[in-house]
């Protein structure tokens, strides 16, 4: 998908076979599928007023529920507090069984690019004046790993060259910031957490003018 020939999208799925020789315990720790994703520099408006006409639509209180009487509601969000109760303590039994083997476990391997997306922030739908952030080149990928007994899967995001700007003077020179999370796929022991984060950014380098700030401020009111 894309328009003059470029594509905007463009990805690789596939399912690997397991080698013949992989006894069970080390076939398991492997990923089952992969995806290779790349996306092509990407633009994104951003209005208020447009996400709160979408939110409108799916306010359950002022759409799918405005014609049912105050005692009927309370029993429909009795009934769905319980349903959601319900496939949560479902979900939480079903995670505590996978996390003691991968036998029937299904695992994605993610590689992900994408080229410097840029979201727009203006003053109000007709005007020129505008908030621009850049991520940067954005590069996504997970890998396993295993320590006493434990296999992890570990997700690394980076993005490089984010940059902040308002009317083509630059707030935020261009940053480089890195992001390791780490999860238990197996544990035994039930002692490891189920996230761990870490985050490292450059030295920010941030430059706002006493005018840029009450523009700032005006993009984020009127919005």
């Amino acid at each position: 998908v894309g328009r003059a020939g470029q594509s905007c999208v463009e990805f690789t799925y596939k399912q690997p076979q397991a080698p013949s020789d992989e006894t069970s315990s080390r076939a398991a720790a492997r990923y089952t599928t992969e995806l290779d994703l790349t996306m092509s520099s990407v633009r994104i408006v951003y209005l208020t007023r447009f996400l709160n006409l979408v939110s409108r639509y799916l306010d359950y209180e002022s759409y799918f529920a405005k014609d049912i009487a105050s005692s009927q509601r309370s029993d429909i969000d009795d009934l769905l507090a319980a349903g959601v109760a319900s496939m949560y303590d479902a979900a939480s039994r079903a995670t505590a069984a996978a996390f003691a083997t991968l036998e029937t476990r299904k695992l994605l391997q993610l590689r992900l690019t994408c080229d410097t997306p840029t979201f727009v922030v203006p003053l109000r739908h007709d005007s020129g004046v505008c908030v621009l952030l850049q991520l940067g080149k954005i590069s996504c990928f997970n890998t396993l790993m295993t320590e006493q007994g434990v296999v992890s899967e570990r997700f690394h995001v980076e993005a490089a060259g984010v940059a902040v700007s308002l009317e083509d003077q630059p707030i935020l020179q261009q940053a480089d910031l890195q992001i390791h999370c780490t999860r238990p796929i197996v544990d035994p022991t039930g002692t490891a957490p189920q996230w761990v984060c870490a985050i490292t950014a450059q030295r920010l380098a941030v430059s706002v003018s006493e005018p840029q700030y009450y523009k700032l401020v005006e993009v984020v009111v009127s919005n």
